[in-house]
């Protein structure tokens, strides 16, 4: 056994498939057949690309500061995928402020460190003026989204889901956010309650 693990954490072997009951180990070259590795440049388009894709619009400050990499990277990597992407000058603040209404997603309760909120160097487009759901210590508290903004943040203690607001909302937002807190409840297999609320 502490052969088979000292292959793997080498790369030598991978668990393949399990015949007859039994966990079988194959050759990782042979099983998984790896691409060549690209160059530095070839990663940093994939990087871009893929970043891009999960993140947009965005620019390569926040590309930089999500991988890790130097914003001279980072522009390198938008430079060569700018064929299949378009500028946007406008800045994020102002899309999520000025955007259409209807593009927006529905009122949302969103579980901690959602990818929502990760991703940029400035996330206050979604979190607006409440640094609080981001605290200093790197958590990302579980949050609601109406309007594609932070409006609460929200817990769940004993079955029983608590909204604590950081703003007013309407009855019809509410409403979906009570959904919403029925769902979580349901998917976890626990008996139905009303939304508990805190806050303004």
């Amino acid at each position: 056994m502490h052969a088979l693990v000292a292959a793997t954490l080498h790369a030598r072997l991978i668990r393949g498939p399990v015949c007859n009951g039994d966990q079988c180990f194959v050759d990782a070259q042979q099983w998984l057949d790896p691409p060549p590795v690209p160059d530095h440049d070839g990663c940093l388009e994939i990087l871009a690309r893929r970043y891009l894709a999960g993140h947009g619009p965005a620019a390569p400050a926040d590309l930089a500061a999500y991988a890790g990499i130097t914003l001279t990277d980072a522009r390198r990597g938008f430079d060569m995928v700018a064929a299949e992407t378009r500028r946007i000058d406008d800045t994020l603040s102002a899309l999520a402020h000025d955007g259409d209404a209807q593009s927006l997603p529905a009122p949302r309760l969103l579980g901690m460190f959602d990818p929502v909120l990760h991703g940029w160097a400035d996330r206050s487009f979604v979190s607006g003026a409440h640094k609080s759901v981001v605290p200093a210590n790197g958590m990302f508290r579980a949050t609601a989204l109406v309007d594609g903004h932070v409006a609460g943040t929200w817990t769940m203690r004993d079955g029983v889901v608590t909204l604590n607001l950081l703003r007013r909302l309407t009855a019809t937002e509410l409403s979906a956010l009570e959904h919403e807190a029925a769902d979580v409840l349901r998917s976890l297999d626990l008996p139905q309650a009303l939304l508990r609320l805190a806050g303004p």
